[in-house]
């Protein structure tokens, strides 16, 4: 009887984990990576403005995932998603009409207060609703698999609508998409947790902070420093250095996506088997491998290769399965927060890092300083494994 209690306890659980990552898949099927660069390059942008536009955006996410974090309990699960997919619709409209570069970085900038919103909440909903129940990472596994699905077709859908039509029809399908996830996730059925009354004091906020949840934030740092220099980089040079067009770099990303879309199942259930940590250290390794191999590529056949190589390993359902582990759940989605703020303050480092060693040195050393970073992320997990097993864990 209890055996079969908890099946449906687990299933129920996921019904509602695969309901809210659908509400939240649509916008997936628009790569913004595949546009951005090179619309921010056509309003007489450069390398150096782009990775100031995408740092900028990381910069205002922090602040926006820091409100989510403390309020979001306050105004609920479900209003959080529905607001930052409605500022999300809002933000792409920005850009849409945009008649100039600082137009567009304002339309960014109100995208990532959108994604602030909506990340942390998702990512706490998801842990609360598997619960206690278990298999935590393949939990994240399914949910970013739904979540990132429409990403397999993501990049050649934006590259056809951009070489087809105009590149601002992309943000216009783009504003379709963000308030098509509305009605959704009036459907799913949000845990809320009452018993902090949504305030977090700093005492709070300090029984997060021990020391294996410090070396995770430094992980986290290194690790979205290197990714986040890595797409917009990429795409700007295939399509500007290189000079292949959209649909080259859409068929490049999507042979990634695919890879990617199956990673985050196996990723999930290898993190519940071989432990949260030592997945990352494997993610780290195959992609800093990965991107080293483009230092020696220039046709689009190798530059393929070592992108389905990296997209092989998907770090986030080991990184939020790890999460989990290391908080109580009560604090989830504060814990979620602050990592969400520390990845963005590697967003905010990457683009500008990378972005300046690419104007000096050219793309071969950009990309080696990338692989770099990953090999730093790898050390930074060694010793989060240590001094785990000195409190008695090694996950």
């Amino acid at each position: 009887m209890y055996s079969m209690r908890f099946k449906i306890s687990m299933l129920a659980g996921f019904k509602e984990v695969a309901v809210l990552s659908l509400a939240l898949s649509f916008t997936a099927l628009i790569n913004m990576n595949v546009v951005l660069p090179g619309y921010i390059a056509s309003l007489g942008g450069n390398v150096a403005l782009i990775g100031l536009a995408y740092s900028l955006r990381s910069f205002v996410r922090c602040f926006a995932r820091l409100f989510s974090g403390i309020y979001s309990q306050r105004i609920g699960g479900r209003r959080s998603i529905i607001i930052g997919l409605l500022i999300k619709a809002s933000a792409f409209y920005l850009i849409f009409s945009a008649e100039n570069i600082i137009m567009v970085v304002v339309g960014i900038l109100v995208l990532s207060i959108s994604e602030g919103f909506i990340e942390p909440t998702f990512l706490s909903s998801t842990a609360d609703m598997v619960g206690e129940l278990g298999a935590i990472g393949t939990a994240f596994g399914v949910a970013f698999t739904i979540r990132r699905a429409p990403s397999v077709i993501a990049p050649i859908f934006t590259g056809y609508v951009a070489d087809s039509w105009d590149v601002r029809q992309v943000f216009l399908i783009a504003i379709l998409f963000s308030l098509l996830g509305v009605p959704l996730s009036l459907k799913v059925k949000f845990k809320e947790k009452c018993e902090l009354n949504g305030k977090y004091t700093f005492k709070m906020i300090g029984s997060i902070m021990n020391r294996p949840f410090i070396m995770l934030l430094i992980a986290v740092t290194t690790l979205s420093t290197a990714f986040s220099a890595y797409n917009p980089y990429l795409s700007y040079w295939v399509t500007n250095e290189l000079k292949y067009g959209y649909a080259s770099l859409g068929m490049i990303l999507t042979a990634g996506s695919i890879i990617g879309i199956f990673s985050r199942i196996y990723i999930g259930y290898i993190s519940d088997r071989i432990g949260h940590i030592n997945t990352l250290t494997l993610v780290g390794a195959v992609r800093a491998i990965a991107t080293s191999t483009l230092t020696l590529a220039s046709d689009p056949l190798s530059i393929t290769i070592s992108y389905a190589l990296r997209s092989s390993v998907m770090a986030a359902p080991s990184r939020n399965a790890l999460i989990s582990t290391l908080c109580e759940r009560r604090y989830l989605n504060m814990a979620y927060s602050l990592v969400g703020i520390f990845m963005d303050v590697g967003r905010i480092i990457g683009p500008t890092l990378v972005g300046s060693i690419i104007s000096l040195y050219g793309f071969t050393y950009g990309f080696a300083a990338i692989a770099i970073l990953y090999t730093i992320f790898i050390f930074t997990l060694i010793i989060l494994k240590m001094t785990l097993k000195g409190r008695g864990g090694d996950r």
